[in-house]
C-alpha cells in the first residue's frame, strides 16, 4: 500500500469553528483582512492553550525585518501610472495654445 490510512475520525470543537465564524464575521462588517485574521489567530491560540500566546508577538517582531520581501516587483509600473493619472487628475489644463 502506497500511503497507510488510518481509521480516525477528526472532531472540530469549538476551538476551530468559533475563531472561523469571528473571522466571516469581521470581513462580513467590512473589518481589514489583516485585523480579521489577526483577531482570528489569537482566538484559536487563546482557545486552544496548545501554543502561548508570546507566539503571536514573537511572530510579528521576527516578520519586520522580512516585511521588504513582499514587495511584487511587478506591480511597480502600474502603481506608478495610477500615481501619474491620480496627480494628472489634480492638476489645472493648461490653456489652449491660442489664446482662448
Amino acid at each position: 500500500m502506497l500511503f497507510n490510512t488510518l481509521n480516525q475520525a477528526v472532531e472540530l470543537g469549538w476551538d476551530f469553528y468559533l475563531p472561523v465564524i469571528i473571522f466571516v464575521v469581521l470581513a462580513a462588517l467590512a473589518v481589514p483582512v489583516w485585523a480579521s485574521i489577526g483577531v482570528a489567530a489569537i482566538t484559536m491560540l487563546l482557545m486552544s492553550g496548545d501554543l502561548p500566546l508570546a507566539l503571536v508577538g514573537e511572530s510579528l517582531f521576527d516578520g519586520i525585518d522580512a516585511f521588504a520581501l513582499t514587495a511584487d516587483l511587478g506591480q511597480q509600473p502600474f502603481l506608478f501610472a495610477a500615481c501619474l493619472r491620480r496627480f494628472q487628475a489634480r492638476t489645472p489644463p493648461a490653456p489652449p495654445p491660442w489664446g482662448g
